[in-house]
């Protein structure tokens, strides 16, 4: 079962990330569209045999190395695979650096269209590897200037020599290699030459604590781009890197088999072996074809789809009567994971224990799949009974299906739930901790019912961050020498869009109580989880006020445009944007707010607390000895106004916590309306103004027309310098911005 994964510079990560999938229920992906959920599973499968990758990762830096690396248990033995590509050579002016520039955008364009792979299906990695072998020409390498092998070096590489290969090289090579048998051409050799090509090292280590000392084998992989488009992979060199112990490939070991945070280690062994790759070191077995085709056997990915059916909505020319076999056969060859499982004899999969499974999630007896006497998939209504079979039963006969399955023990999912009832994915969840001992499920996941305190260890949560990063005045210099690009700003290029991953577990081990937070927040640990931005909040008066601001802002039922931002649409847009991405989370209790403050960091979550003044004496007094408090209680007594816009604004850029000078919500609005005419007169009229001691909103003869009519006219004269403008303006401020507010 898969343990660990640890990768750096991959895809849209930048940072170094390890991902420990221990705990007993599903490894829980979470996070918005773009946040690399598929990316990591991407990864996964980049670290399995050939086959499984139809397309190349990108590096989030390709200046710099980047690694993805799987650790899967397997009886006694661990085997950690990996991909791994080296920095690519920038800023020279030579063929070879205008080859590397180009075979970037390349690697940029095999990304985004994922196209497919050439290679002949019906033969094995295994089996392809040792017959095309002696076939090809060796790759040329290149000597590295300028450095000298330490002992270490010696121990794993004996030659005098150490090279790595280029792309100009490779390319080179590639273009010569014309009748590789792993990448068939179906068209002449000229429409079929390559003239573009990336490369990049897959590697694994069969370990032990009764055999430390394997090797680790090493497979050169060449991905090229046809000059008809084509996108072809094959093998170009084959290493064996010596397992003899050393400080560095125990260091290594360490740190992935013991899910070690820091990758220094892991950094120091790749770039020493990778970077020291000699020809002494080639082999001509397929080692390391043999090693993942037996481990891919024991893993299994699906992917999302939409629905089944072809028809999509009620103007589909499809819809007609005529239609409705071709309409069934379609349908029918996306039931790929149901009739494969028809058709096993019950080789692959244990028949009697899918039924089971599919009867605890669905609890139903309805839906009895079978193959008729043609092969084709049925149902006790008929065949096109599977036209309108729900999606959710269909994902739940799927995942049924597999976790049946004698052969996998790793089940990589996305999106498994598409459809399903939330009690479906309840009792999904059930079945995945009931055998945690036979499967590891890794899936992702938009639906908040996944998620409860029981679950969240389980979790984790995908954020993504837009930065603007800055052109290199030398690099760019050299480019534009170069001649590649006349028109190269230095000034900041586009936005860069960076990922991160944040495990849930890792909060639980550093004390967070995830049942007591859920308790804290009212349930809301999933809202808490999902959110890109909270804003938590004191008491149902301000959840009330805040959530109709925000709907009519919107709406463009507002006239902020006009009285806050006049003139600044930009402005403007920002703070509708940042409310589309608020989440508002109440805290029944400024006693809370410690707790979910640390949680917040410890998720990396962006934040603002709301809270009445009198939750201020207490959050400053938190920490101080009883001199310290005493004090604080006694500042408190003698503040001016003034005074307290700089306690405020201490706390907002120290703790992002935000509170009402006049003391609570209700206080912030009787105090604005009665120090503008207009506004007290048109609530007047309406019977909307407060009495004293009256709670906003919440007396029994106001209604939700009332509600809407009281925040429209709140906002009609909200003007610049009263409390609810400071603190609309604070929405829209960026986590890393520091800002003061009316000093």
């Amino acid at each position: 079962m898969l343990r660990s994964v640890c990768f750096k510079n991959f895809v849209r990560f930048k940072e170094y990330q390890v991902l420990d999938f221990r705990n007993d229920g599903p490894s829980i992906f979470i996070g918005e569209n773009g946040s690399g959920k598929s990316s990591v599973l991407e990864g996964i499968r980049r670290c399995l045999k050939l086959e499984l990758s139809t397309s190349v990762s990108s590096a989030h830096d390709s200046s710099q190395l980047s690694y993805f690396i799987c650790n899967f248990k397997k009886g006694d033995e661990n085997i950690i695979c990996g991909i791994v590509s080296l920095p690519e050579k920038v800023g020279q002016e030579s063929d070879e650096s205008k080859e590397v520039h180009k075979i970037s955008h390349v690697e940029e364009e095999m990304e985004i269209g994922d196209p497919q792979i050439i290679y002949d299906r019906r033969i094995s990695e295994s089996q392809r590897m040792s017959t095309d072998e002696d076939s090809r020409d060796d790759i040329h390498l290149q000597r590295l200037p300028g450095k000298r092998k330490s002992s270490s070096e010696e121990e794993l590489f004996p030659s005098k020599s150490k090279y790595y290969p280029t792309y100009s090289e490779a390319a080179e090579t590639a273009a010569r290699d014309t009748t590789n048998a792993a990448c068939p051409s179906d068209a002449t050799q000229a429409s079929d030459a390559r003239n573009e090509v990336r490369s990049f090292y897959k590697f694994a280590i069969n370990y032990s604590e009764n055999i430390q000392n394997n090797p680790m084998y090493v497979n050169l992989a060449e991905v090229s781009k046809t000059q008809l488009g084509e996108t072809k992979m094959h093998i170009a060199k084959k290493y064996e890197i010596d397992g003899s112990s050393s400080e560095l490939r125990r260091e290594f070991l360490d740190s992935v088999l013991r899910y070690n945070s820091e990758d220094r280690n892991v950094e120091r062994y790749i770039r020493f072996v990778f970077e020291n790759i000699n020809e002494n070191s080639s082999i001509i077995t397929n080692n390391l074809a043999v090693l993942l085709e037996s481990l891919s056997k024991q893993v299994v990915f699906t992917f999302p789809l939409r629905s089944i059916g072809p028809l999509q909505w009620s103007e589909s020319k499809r819809i007609a009567p005529e239609e409705r076999e071709r309409n069934y056969t379609e349908s029918e060859s996306r039931c790929e994971i149901i009739k494969c499982f028809l058709e096993d004899n019950n080789e692959t999969f244990d028949k009697k224990k899918e039924d089971e499974y599919f009867k605890q999630i669905t609890q139903l007896n309805d839906y009895h799949f079978e193959l008729t006497d043609d092969g084709r998939i049925s149902l006790p209504k008929g065949k096109y009974a599977l036209l309108k079979t729900p999606e959710g039963i269909l994902e739940a006969k799927a995942f049924s299906i597999l976790m049946s399955s004698k052969r996998h023990r790793t089940l990589v999912l996305e999106e498994p739930d598409r459809g399903m009832h939330p009690q479906f994915i309840q009792r999904m969840v059930q079945l995945i901790k009931q055998k945690k001992n036979e499967k590891r499920v890794i899936l992702t996941t938009h639906n908040s019912t996944f998620i409860t305190a029981w679950t969240a260890a389980d979790c984790f949560i995908f954020r993504r961050n837009e930065t603007e990063s800055l052109v290199d005045r030398d690099a760019a210099e050299n480019i534009r020498k170069a001649g590649e690009n006349k028109d190269v700003e230095v000034e900041t290029e586009q936005n860069r869009t960076e990922c991160r991953v944040t495990p849930c577990s890792s909060i639980v081990g550093n004390g967070v109580n995830l049942k007591k937070l859920r308790l804290l927040t009212s349930d809301h640990i999933s809202d808490i989880l999902f959110a890109k931005k909270v804003l938590f909040l004191e008491g149902d008066t301000d959840l009330l006020f805040l959530t109709e601001v925000r709907h009519q802002i919107l709406a463009g039922e507002s006239k902020l445009d006009e009285t806050l931002f006049p003139c600044d649409t930009k402005a403007y847009n920002k703070l509708k944007k940042s409310l589309t991405e608020l989440t508002f989370i109440k805290i029944n209790s400024k006693d809370n707010l410690n707790s979910i403050e640390n949680m917040s960091k410890e998720l990396q979550l962006d934040h603002i607390f709301l809270v009445d003044r009198d939750a201020v004496k207490k959050i400053r007094q938190a920490g101080k000895n009883k001199d310290g408090r005493k004090q604080e209680a006694e500042a408190e007594k003698n503040r001016t106004p003034d005074d307290w816009r700089g306690v405020r604004s201490d706390l907002w850029t120290t703790r992002r916590i935000f509170f009402w000078l006049d003391g609570t919500i209700e206080n912030m609005w009787t105090e604005m309306y009665k120090k503008n005419k207009t506004l007290e007169d048109e609530l007047k009229k309406q019977k909307l103004t407060l009495e004293p001691g009256q709670k906003l909103f919440l007396h029994e003869s106001f209604n939700s027309s009332h509600l809407t009519e009281s925040i429209r006219l709140t906002l009609k004269y909200c003007t610049p310098g009263t409390d609810l403008a400071d603190f609309i303006k604070i929405l829209m401020i960026d986590k890393k911005q520091e800002v003061m507010i009316n000093q």
